[in-house]
């Protein structure tokens, strides 16, 4: 907005009409445009007009200090006028921009991204283009605006041999390489022509070759597609690329179809073993095209799988696993190959079916299970005219073609019965004679010796006098499943009565003809949510039954059923919760000699002290009752099993608060001493990841599943509700310490924390002890602050410790022992030569001290301390990446503004990574003070990025990669808010031309944040 008074020159009658038409905008005292883009409109109108009267764009343009975003996009507005107008002007006026002291970097960049724009270029350009494409400052930033993704100006190059030269000059070669991806979709042909030359000499290069090619085959031209063809049949490893094979069936199917045969025919098939990269869908398309091309599909890849799969009578074969279906398959090339020949047959029946059941007789001696599949599959797309055909076929060598072991259903009679179906109805009665003659009298080829096997089984447990009698069946399982599907009108009474027969004996049994899949999901008790409703007479006598049959498979998608002591002891638990009482007091019943599940289920109910808030929403709910309990432990005392010792210690743990019997404690005590479990250097828990069990988390979850753990847990719990009870434990306590199982040893730190409290001595003893046996058990969880508990009476062992643990080979014991270095330094200013000294440090160690740092540093009076730990390391090391822990730093309950505003700056400059800017960013939010105050830290994160790491901007795997975007808006954020002041907003703009000079991130990234302003 500016006065009135200044455009009183103007014509008023023109002032009238903007007004009018929403142009202008005034309140009577000033005027100005509505919006920004209507004055930028008519300031390049006034611009152009200048540069046509001769005026130089360095003076139209004005100083740098006037050179602002805006600026810069008024001058882009213009620039692309005269790119329309006269191409010619266009490139004077960007080469007097190039060659200016007095342009900013970033304004001259706009030359670049314009020329970038142009449709057609002549001599001018050209000789433009092969001036800077030499200039070894200039040659980086034409590549990035002009040449890369167009390909008018890669034809350019093309032409004037530069692709070439680099392709040829090794350290040119990414370059170039890099330039043909970019248009390879536009110029395929040209890319192409000077890929070949330089292919099958190198697999590397190949790699790199391959890579270049179009992402979509669609795209590829036909020279292109060929070239692809023949460096995929020389190099079979890039089949490894992927293939948007759905995509590619839908927009060039004869390449599609070219390519599947490809792999097919000439790749190794443990080389495209693994790939996921073809599903069900594209396979249904890809049969789509078989059926647009059923000759060439049925000629071509008929014959291959024939030839392939010949002589394989056995699903065992190696030679037919490439083909088969079966539950979990590792790649579908195979089986999209087989459907597309069923797909291209199946349409060839339609057009003339006995000409295709001519080509398919030579197929019939193949011996092949995978051709037997597609040829059961065509006899059932035959038409009811071919149906004597068919049946003629099938029962011509029941014995293989019955069978399909290959295709989708698991029923391997499936197919067969689906012809039987259809084409029963219409055949021939001669026909359909020899068809119910060939069931009736049908017998399977291992027959006699699945009898033997049965009679000579039950005959030997008859002899040892053995109960279990087996009725394997030898004969009329495939009638049983055949003759269902003969047409019902045409049976004769004679096979009608064999059908009952065989109903009657097969009825609910298992069908051997099938495949066997593994069946996984939840397992789940027989008795599931009814076990509420069950009385305590019933659950006695399912107690007490023996001879469970173990599972009960579900047959259809559900739940796996299991009948077992487990499964029916989870039941138990379930219903204990809602009410306790009721199951101890069932469970006074139980004989001694129960399952072990249900005795464990009894006293995990038992140690619930609680109920959850939203299941005891009547408040009625009570624990069993302590004279209960104590009944029901003294009647189980002596059980060594360890789910049901466990659950004793579990519940004792849970319930310490309460008064318990002095035979009770003796059973903890004694579980503690003389349970065999653990044995000496066994563990009950072991992690893939260490299976040696030579961690301290090993360790600590050992000693919380070990039998002999839980019962010491138990003690210490008992300990801190009842100090009395010390005499109780004192000996299983120091046994426990003596164990010769290192996870028993480990649990003992529980008991000695509360022994503190009134024995000291004898448990700084045990401490000690323990810890001079194994480092690992000074770094349980819980034994960290018995260091500063005992810090001033024992100072010198327990530095000598902290320093022993420090220098572990283990290094999360190292870890540990670093905490506590840096932990001592700030509360007690021990150990200040090992952390400032320059001695070399693990990763462990210095993630250790830095991490206690950042944890302490928002105490007020540790902070100066933890400062100059962090600020050390900051200065120590570059490479390390402890980016994490200093990312926490950043909160304001750690750091003050005003107070740290130097240490900000070192840190967010000695670590500027993705990480550390975003969390920089919600800092300054979160703070929610001027953005001006951290103009410094920005700068300085800012120059340390373009002056150490301009590679590393770059690099994909780098922490430093897409950062750019992220600085570049956090300049234009402090741009925004600094407008009244001139030395920011200038520093913001020198920040912005040596981001662009030095192509921080890509041009296009700064480019959109500086436009988006």
């Amino acid at each position: 907005m500016i006065p009135v008074q200044m455009v009183n020159h103007c014509s008023k009658v023109a002032i009238e009409q903007l007004l009018s038409n929403g142009l202008l905008f005034s309140d009577g005292k000033r005027i100005g445009f509505v919006h920004q883009s209507f004055y930028d409109y008519f300031l390049v109108e006034k611009m152009i007009q200048q540069i046509f009267e001769g005026n130089s764009i360095i003076s139209i343009l004005g100083s740098p200090s006037k050179q602002t975003p805006s600026k810069r996009y008024q001058l882009q507005m213009l620039l692309e006028n005269l790119l329309d107008f006269d191409i010619d002007d266009f490139v004077d006026v960007g080469i007097e921009l190039i060659h200016s002291v007095n342009i900013r970097f970033y304004m001259k960049y706009v030359f670049l991204e314009v020329l970038g724009q142009a449709e057609s270029i002549n001599s001018k350009v050209e000789v433009f283009l092969q001036e800077y494409i030499n200039s070894e400052y200039w040659r980086n930033h034409l590549l990035d605006a002009v040449f890369i993704n167009h390909p008018i100006f890669i034809k350019f190059l093309i032409r004037e041999g530069y692709i070439n030269t680099w392709l040829d000059c090794e350290q040119d070669r990414e370059l170039a390489l890099l330039l043909l991806r970019s248009v390879n979709s536009d110029l395929p042909y040209e890319v192409a022509s000077l890929l070949y030359p330089l292919a099958f000499k190198n697999p590397e290069l190949d790699n790199k070759i391959y890579n270049v090619l179009c992402w979509n085959i669609a795209d590829d031209s036909d020279e292109m597609f060929d070239f692809r063809l023949e460096i995929l049949k020389f190099r079979p490893q890039l089949w490894n690329a992927y293939i948007s094979w759905e995509r590619l069936a839908k927009d060039a199917p004869s390449r599609a179809l070219c390519l599947i045969d490809l792999i097919v025919k000439n790749v190794n098939n443990q080389a495209i073993e693994n790939r996921q990269d073809l599903d069900d869908k594209a396979i249904k398309i890809l049969a789509e095209i078989a059926k647009d091309r059923p000759y060439q599909v049925w000629k071509d890849f008929m014959l291959y799988i024939a030839e392939t799969t010949k002589n394989t009578t056995s699903i065992y074969d190696k030679k037919i696993d490439f083909w088969i279906s079966k539950q979990y398959m590792g790649q579908l090339y195979g089986r999209a190959y087989v459907e597309m020949v069923k797909a291209s047959g199946k349409e060839l029946i339609k057009i003339d079916a006995k000409n295709l059941l001519k080509s398919c007789e030579k197929y019939y001696d193949y011996s092949s299970l995978i051709i037997n599949e597609i040829l059961l599959c065509l006899m059932e797309s035959l038409p009811v005219d071919c149906s004597d055909y068919a049946i003629s076929w099938l029962i011509d060598n029941p014995h293989t073609r019955f069978f399909n072991y290959t295709g989708d259903s698991d029923e391997y009679l499936y197919t067969a019965k689906k012809v039987i179906e259809k084409h029963s109805k219409t055949c021939s009665d001669e026909v359909f004679e020899s068809l119910e003659h060939s069931l009736y009298y049908y017998h399977e080829e291992d027959e006699l010796g699945i009898a033997k096997r049965r009679f000579e089984f039950n005959r030997e447990n008859r002899i040892e006098q053995n109960k279990l009698i087996v009725h394997w069946p030898y004969w009329g399982e495939v009638q049983n499943y055949l003759i269902p599907a003969l047409d019902q009108d045409r049976i004769s009474r004679k096979t009608s009565e064999l059908e009952r027969i065989l109903n009657r004996k097969f009825n609910g049994q298992h069908f051997r003809h099938k495949r066997n899949n593994v069946t996984g999901g939840v397992v789940g008790s027989t008795i599931g949510s009814k076990a509420e409703k069950i009385s305590d007479k019933q659950w006695l006598k399912i107690i007490e039954k023996k001879d469970y049959q173990k599972e009960k498979w579900a047959l259809k998608d559900g739940p796996i059923l299991e009948s077992s002591p487990w499964q029916f002891s989870r039941d138990i638990i379930r219903v204990g919760e809602k009410d306790p009482n009721r199951i101890a007091n069932l469970a006074l019943k139980f004989p001694k000699d129960i399952d072990n599940h249900y005795i464990s289920a009894v006293l995990d109910i038992i140690g619930k002290k609680e109920l959850d808030k939203d299941m005891n929403k009547n408040g009625d709910w009570k624990p069993v009752n302590l004279h209960l309990a104590q009944r029901l432990y003294k009647k189980w005392v002596n059980n060594e099993d360890i789910n049901v010792a466990a659950s004793f210690c579990r519940g004792i743990r849970e319930r310490a608060g309460e008064l318990w019997d002095k035979e009770i404690l003796n059973e903890i005590s004694n579980i503690a001493m003389n349970h065999p479990n653990p044995e000496q250097g066994e563990f009950n828990v072991v992690s893939s990841e260490d299976k040696e069990g030579n961690t301290i988390n090993s360790l600590f979850t050992n000693s919380m599943n070990c039998v002999r753990g839980c019962a010491t847990e138990a003690i210490a719990s008992l300990l801190w509700e009842d100090k009395d009870r010390y005499d109780y434990f004192k000996d299983a306590v120091d046994s426990i310490v003596n164990d010769k199982n290192l996870a028993v040893n480990m649990s003992a730190i529980e008991c000695i924390i509360p022994i503190m409290n009134f024995d000291k001595e004898q448990a700084v003893k045990w401490f000690f002890q323990l810890a001079n046996k194994d480092l690992r058990i000074a770094a349980h969880p819980y034994a960290y602050n018995l260091f500063y508990h005992l810090y001033n009476d024992y100072s010198r062992t327990i530095k000598e410790l902290v320093l022993e643990m420090y220098n572990s080979e283990f290094e999360d014991v190292a870890k540990v022992g670093a905490n506590h270095i840096a932990n001592m330094y700030v509360l007690y200013g021990s150990f200040g030569d090992i952390l400032f000294k320059n001695i070399i440090k693990s990763k462990e160690q210095k993630e250790g001290i830095v991490k206690v740092a950042c944890d302490l540093i928002g105490y007020q009076e540790h902070h100066e301390k933890c400062k100059k730990i962090i600020v050390h390391f900051l200065d120590e090391e570059k490479d390390d990446d402890l980016t994490f822990s200093y990312s926490q730093l950043l909160y304001k309950e750690k750091l003050n503004i005003n107070e740290d505003e130097e240490f900000i700056l070192k840190l967010v400059t000695s670590k500027s990574t993705r990480r550390m800017v975003r969390r920089f960013v919600y800092f300054i939010n979160e703070n929610d003070v001027p953005i001006i105050i951290f103009k410094e830290v920005i700068f300085g994160m800012c120059q340390n990025i373009i002056q150490n790491s301009q590679k590393e901007v770059k690099d994909v795997g780098s922490e430093l990669y897409g950062i750019a975007p992220e600085l570049s808006k956090l300049i234009a954020f402090l741009y925004d808010r600094t407008q009244d002041d001139f030395e920011v907003n200038q520093r913001c703009l020198d920040m912005w031309d040596e981001m662009f000079e030095n192509r921080i991130g890509t041009m296009r990234e700064l480019t959109s944040t500086i436009m988006d302003m």
